[in-house]
């Protein structure tokens, strides 16, 4: 067994960003939809959409069974508190469904869409990463498991962040070569969600 089968993520799923482009009634239709035909986990991103822990609550709330994860929410769209408590809070709700995915963006997204400063990734994943450990979190579900959490990572930097901080790495749009670069260099007990364009 895979450590993806382990963790319930099946060997394959589906990565979308077209949820956005429908209502969220429909959005959720469209998970069930899936679900149905037996996907393991949807993926979505988050960049000019929908935020992406609302959006996952949405996905998790029209399904019972499959997976739902961020690829990838954006870590300068909330702090790490806050962020902490919403992937806990989800994966309570949901019976452990929910997979959280973070990522630095691209620099236009940060500071042009949201007015932020995009500074070192490799430094703002390693502190946001270690905020979220340290956060504290004050509720019922507090003592329950955290939610998987991978991190986009490619380069060897982010990798090795991945590899300290993180359950594994979701590479996007990336060659066989690559995804074997990053298989040994995480080892066999990290997740390796990769994205492959069709």
């Amino acid at each position: 067994m895979t450590v993806a089968e382990e963790a319930g993520l099946g060997r394959v799923g589906i990565w979308t960003a077209n949820l956005d482009a429908v209502p969220p009634a429909a959005a959720g239709q469209i998970a069930a939809e899936l679900e149905s035909q037996g996907w393991g986990t949807l993926w979505f991103g988050e960049a000019y959409g929908r935020e992406a822990f609302t959006q996952a609550g949405l996905l998790l709330a029209a399904t019972g069974r499959m997976r739902v994860a961020t690829g990838i929410a954006n870590i300068w769209a909330r702090d790490a508190v806050a962020a902490n408590a919403a992937s806990r809070t989800l994966a309570a709700a949901h019976g452990g469904r929910f997979v959280l995915g973070l990522g630095v963006s691209h620099r236009p997204l940060v500071e042009r869409v949201r007015g932020g400063s995009y500074t070192k990734p490799v430094a703002a994943m390693r502190e946001y990463l270690t905020a979220m450990t340290g956060a504290t979190f004050h509720a019922a579900e507090a003592d329950q498991p955290r939610p998987p959490l991978l991190i986009a990572a490619l380069g060897p930097r982010m990798l090795e962040v991945a590899r300290e901080l993180a359950d594994g790495s979701h590479p996007y749009l990336v060659t066989p070569q690559q995804t074997a670069d990053v298989r040994a260099a995480l080892g066999p007990d990290k997740l390796v969600a990769v994205e492959m364009g069709a």
